[in-house]
């Protein structure tokens, strides 16, 4: 769905939680992203180590940090 949603361009921003769920759909992202050619001009959240993962992969630009624990 995200995919197909008219919104997966070159500049996307991404926003996931820490949860089971959002960790699978970030991992699955990687692929979609790479076979489409975008990157997401940041990703919002409690950052994950798969989020660290794609942003060193150059597929994130930004990392925001907005877990308030």
């Amino acid at each position: 769905m995200i995919v197909d949603s008219g919104y997966f361009t070159e500049g996307f921003s991404l926003q996931t939680g820490t949860g089971g769920a959002s960790l699978a759909v970030t991992r699955f992202l990687e692929d979609k992203m790479r076979a489409r050619g975008v990157r997401a001009g940041f990703a919002l959240g409690g950052i994950t180590s798969t989020m660290v993962d794609l942003h060193e992969k150059g597929l994130i630009g930004k990392l925001l940090d907005r877990a308030e624990l």
